[in-house]
């Protein structure tokens, strides 16, 4: 609920293996993993919505998240990170908004 774990579908394989594939395998396996992406958002949400209707009636209470506490309560971790590594702040700049849809 609190949305700080994602477990994402991933099409993986290691850069040696796909750097041999051929451009005729490597061009669709790429097409389509980006094709799926819709779908796997949306069974994602369905899941997770299942999985907490599931809960909720077993009898355990679901508590609401308040985020902006969370991040509110996050902002000096992510001051020292753009501080201390070198590009952290472009990186925060690309992950925040992502983190927050």
């Amino acid at each position: 609920v609190s949305g700080h774990v994602y477990t994402p579908a991933f099409v993986t394989v290691g850069v040696n293996r796909w750097d041999r594939l051929p451009a005729d395998v490597t061009g669709p396996i790429a097409q389509i993993a980006r094709e799926m992406q819709p779908f796997v958002y949306e069974n994602a949400v369905r899941m997770d919505q299942e999985l907490l209707a599931q809960l909720a009636e077993a009898g355990l209470e679901i508590n609401d998240v308040d985020k902006d506490a969370f991040r509110a309560a996050s902002q000096a971790i992510y001051d020292e990170f753009a501080s201390t590594v070198d590009g952290g702040q472009a990186l925060l700049d690309k992950a925040i908004p992502l983190a927050q849809r």
